[in-house]
């Protein structure tokens, strides 16, 4: 495909530049359309790439800062479009397991759409943030273009456009990728939306992949207390067990006490991690 949309590209400049002065108002209106559709070919075609890969690549899971990542694709967009003020929120905390590029390619297109129909709005605002509840879910919220809910299944089908091509700009492969995405990680992806007062964007990761919007120093927190809970009782475990099963001198008794504490101690700290005693 790419071959002859180069040949097609490459003979269009040509005329562009060196026939350019025998070519009437609408001969030359006829070029830059030819232009202009051999770009907008070139930028399918890397949307099915992207569309292949993400079906195909291999998944590598483990744990992923949303929020630091949703951050960094903020100030990418930012960096882009210096001219535009948006209001931004990101939820601070937010983990989740799974392949961290997958996971980045999600928040791109997400927040990107998010910013690309707040275009036209004044006060235009932006939200990644987690929802608690049944089925807690990640979302990304504006107050942009939004659509008619009557569409909504046509969102996540590759080359289905909600918008004409004049109001937003876009390959319209959609948010198939997402989709694909998240289904790959066991989850789903769902839409709430009212036509011209925005769109809010839900995905939701099975437990397993998902932290709940609870961060990681809360489950090393957690991990880390039932470890020191478990470290205090267990002299007296001990002690009763070993009263139980035998008899032992009083000299005997706490170098057994103290071995076995040693050794699960150690079994312990090798499946937490180097928690360290206070």
């Amino acid at each position: 495909l790419r071959a002859p949309l180069r040949s097609i590209g490459g003979f269009s400049s040509v005329l562009a530049e060196d026939y350019a002065a025998v070519l009437d108002a609408d001969g030359q209106q006829h070029l830059d359309r030819i232009v202009k559709s051999v770009e907008h070919m070139g930028s399918l075609i890397e949307a099915l790439l992207g569309l292949a890969k993400v079906s195909k690549a291999r998944l590598s899971t483990e744990p992923v800062d949303l929020s630091a990542a949703a951050s960094q694709v903020v100030e990418d967009l930012r960096a882009a479009n210096p001219e535009r003020t948006v209001a931004l929120s990101i939820q601070p905390g937010l983990w989740a397991r799974g392949d961290r590029a997958l996971l980045n390619v999600v928040l791109v297109n997400l927040l990107g759409n998010a910013w690309k129909f707040t275009a036209r709005t004044e006060g235009a605002r932006v939200e990644f943030g987690f929802q608690p509840g049944n089925e807690p879910a990640f979302y990304v919220r504006d107050n942009g273009a939004g659509f008619d809910m009557a569409q909504a299944k046509r969102l996540f089908a590759p080359f289905q456009r909600l918008h004409q091509t004049s109001d937003f700009a876009g390959t319209g492969i959609g948010l198939a990728p997402v989709r694909r995405i998240i289904s790959r990680h066991g989850g789903r992806i769902w839409a709430a939306a009212t036509l011209g007062e925005g769109a809010t964007l839900f995905f939701s990761l099975p437990p397993s992949a998902s932290r709940c919007g609870v961060t990681a120093a809360c489950s090393s927190a957690t991990g880390a207390l039932n470890f020191g809970r478990m470290f205090i009782f267990l002299p007296s475990i001990i002690f009763l067990e070993t009263s139980r099963l035998c008899t032992v001198s009083e000299t005997v008794a706490p170098i057994l006490i103290q071995c076995l504490m040693r050794s699960a101690f150690n079994s312990m700290r090798s499946t937490r991690g180097s928690y360290e005693p206070t």
